[in-house]
């Protein structure tokens, strides 16, 4: 059964993804258009969901807490979406269903910023004491030159 973090969905009738990108256009000096760069958008899951039984009521109200919070959930259902937010949270009460509720459902994949700690090069203002320099990561670099001596490194083959 789809599940929307801890809470169970008793049926998803519909599962629509989209994939989203943008291609920016300049203008170069003919006239032409050139698409020089593409930018990935954020994913979008769209679901149409019916919660019934007899939970039914505690299981919508902590749809409706999830949907009001800034709290990041996964999504299991045809598909398995890692840190989706709640974009948008549409419930409907229908005869069709009697003990439940049927709802629509917009899910926007949410990109995680790294943290990165920063040192400063100033003195503690408190202790005084001196600032620690963290290594410089340098990256890929082009390996050192040896120096080959010309009496040892010519070849036996001459």
């Amino acid at each position: 059964m789809p599940m929307l973090g801890d809470i169970l969905i008793d049926a998803a009738r519909e599962e629509r993804v989209s994939y989203r990108n943008t291609v920016t256009e300049h203008a170069v000096e003919d006239g032409q258009e050139i698409a020089d760069h593409l930018r990935r958008q954020p994913r979008t899951v769209t679901l149409s969901c019916t919660i019934a039984g007899p939970d039914w009521e505690e299981r919508y109200e902590r749809l409706k807490a999830l949907a009001d919070s800034a709290q990041l959930v996964s999504w299991v259902g045809a598909e398995v979406w890692e840190n989706m937010a709640i974009e948008g949270f549409d419930p409907a009460r229908t005869v069709q269903v009697a003990n439940g509720v049927r709802f629509e459902l917009t899910l926007r994949q949410v990109r995680v910023a790294r943290v990165e700690e920063r040192t400063f090069l100033a003195p503690d203002p408190v202790t005084e004491a001196p600032a620690e320099v963290a290594p410089v990561e340098r990256g890929l670099q082009q390996p050192p030159v040896e120096e080959v001596d010309e009496e040892t490194g010519a070849s036996w083959l001459i």
